[in-house]
């Protein structure tokens, strides 16, 4: 193995004296594995050369543009259309067929309970505009992974990046035995392919399924995508043309903004003002027994992916992504939260995954 292979795969150790024990790889400034007390939290490969060959974005940084961007183009503030790498179809995921994930991140500094990653996307990688450098923070706090993400350009592009860990409380082996709870009123209602079809709408709107009753109960029925209240991780979730038109399975993404709110993101892209952006709040809670996982950001939305396409060593729907990010096809949509970072601004955003 040449040594530049090596480093990229050779896993950063970081841990911490409440539990925390995590391992990052510099390639795809990669999560390679989360234990909490013990216990592995989250989807792992045993050697490098899945890594290097993952189709599932493992634990890794999604980017330039985490989602997707439709028919892999978009129109920057000047009305010129900027055509991107596709790589699902006609279209553009998470940043292309060499997205961040590909990509290997240099070691700015570690410690015990901390690494800085950088990476520099050269003007024109996978189509996107601009020489942007992104700096990561992976840093463990108490019960805290704290993910930061700091990036700046040198001309008009988007960013939106993401951490795309999957994540299996229990026995590593099925997620049925999970409760998901969203804390979002809104979702986005997709096409087959994934691309968003219109503003958010009510969770409730979507067809329903069985909810959680006594034995003796008739189970009441609750909105197939209504997860404000705990659920379970149950099979009307997987594929299905039948069930609420899942053809991709639970792969959605959940809004909280209400439309002051998404007033208040674009005044506060367009005056650069971190405080707004880096306000946390709770986007969700994934329980299994005695184990719970707490999703917070600054991010305006989450999309959860039960795992429907993963692949050897995995089965699909064996672990979950709870992506904090932009909503996707943002590009193309100037009615959602920007996804434009001019020269004079900085991206900063916070995903933190908080365990008990």
């Amino acid at each position: 193995m040449h040594a530049e292979t090596c480093q990229a795969f050779t896993p950063i150790q970081l841990k911490n004296s409440a539990g925390l024990a995590v391992q990052v790889l510099p390639f795809g400034g990669t999560i390679a594995s989360i234990h909490w007390q013990g216990q592995p939290m989250t989807l792992s490969y045993p050697n490098h050369a899945q890594w290097q060959h993952d189709s599932s974005c493992m634990g890794s940084t999604a980017g330039r543009y985490a989602n997707r961007i439709a028919n892999a183009r978009y129109q920057n503030s000047q009305g010129e259309w900027v055509q991107l790498a596709a790589n699902q179809g006609l279209h553009t995921l998470h940043g292309g067929p060499q997205g961040f994930q590909y990509q290997t991140w240099q070691v700015q500094s570690q410690s015990e309970q901390q690494v800085v990653l950088f990476l520099e996307s050269a003007d024109g990688d996978q189509g996107f505009p601009g020489r942007l450098q992104i700096w990561q923070t992976i840093a463990l706090v108490e019960n805290e992974v704290q993910i930061s993400y700091h990036a700046t350009t040198d001309r008009e592009t988007v960013v939106n990046l993401t951490n795309h860990c999957y994540f299996n409380l229990g026995d590593g082996q099925t997620l049925l035995d999970h409760d998901l709870q969203i804390f979002a009123e809104q979702v986005l209602p997709v096409d087959a392919e994934g691309i968003p079809t219109s503003m958010p709408v009510p969770v409730e709107s979507f067809g329903v399924a069985d909810g959680d009753a006594k034995p003796h109960q008739t189970k009441p029925q609750q909105a197939l995508l209504d997860f404000r209240r705990p659920r379970k991780l149950d099979q009307s979730l997987q594929r299905s043309s039948a069930v609420g038109g899942l053809l991709h399975g639970l792969d959605h993404c959940f809004v909280q903004l209400t439309t002051a709110e998404l007033a208040n993101w674009r005044a506060a892209v367009a005056a650069d003002s971190e405080n707004l952006r880096l306000q946390l709040r709770l986007l969700a809670t994934l329980r299994c027994g005695q184990r719970q996982l707490e999703v917070l950001s600054s991010q305006p939305g989450l999309q959860a992916y039960i795992g429907s396409y993963l692949s050897a060593p995995f089965q699909p729907y064996q672990g979950i992504c709870l992506e904090a990010q932009n909503w996707p096809d943002a590009p193309n949509r100037p009615e959602f939260p920007s996804a434009t970072l001019e020269v004079n601004q900085r991206y900063q955003q916070q995903i933190v995954y908080r365990f008990f």
